[in-house]
């Protein structure tokens, strides 16, 4: 029984891609996106953190939806003592990351928290 719907499932999905694109392709209204270029990436030797453990108790205190793994990781930090540094760096800054090096920079340092 494992795996019986599998095939069909995998068909189902090809059809609905398919629509789905060619529906796209001929909509003339729609604008093609945009290509956002990358942040430059501060020097490492010269970067500073733009924020300071207050400012970060500030943000702690407003409880906001979808922000559950900030509230919960930077507790830890506050919690565990770390400076900013220990996380975050010119490539991992205090905004989010779009692009594939900063993501890849961040998940390194998951296991400030989640290897502990």
């Amino acid at each position: 029984m494992d795996g019986m719907f599998l095939g069909p499932a995998l068909v189902t999905g090809r059809i609905a891609g398919r629509t789905v694109a060619d529906v796209v392709s001929t909509d003339v209204s729609r604008k093609p996106v945009a290509v956002v270029p990358p942040l430059p990436v501060s020097d490492a030797g010269s970067w500073e953190p733009a924020l300071t453990a207050d400012d970060l108790e500030g943000l702690m205190a407003l409880k906001r939806d979808g922000y559950w793994h900030f509230e919960r990781s930077h507790d830890l930090a506050l919690e565990r003592g770390y400076e900013c540094e220990f996380c975050h760096s010119a490539q991992v800054p205090f905004a989010a990351v779009n692009d594939r090096q900063g993501l890849l920079a961040q998940s390194q340092v998951c296991g400030n928290c989640h290897g502990r």
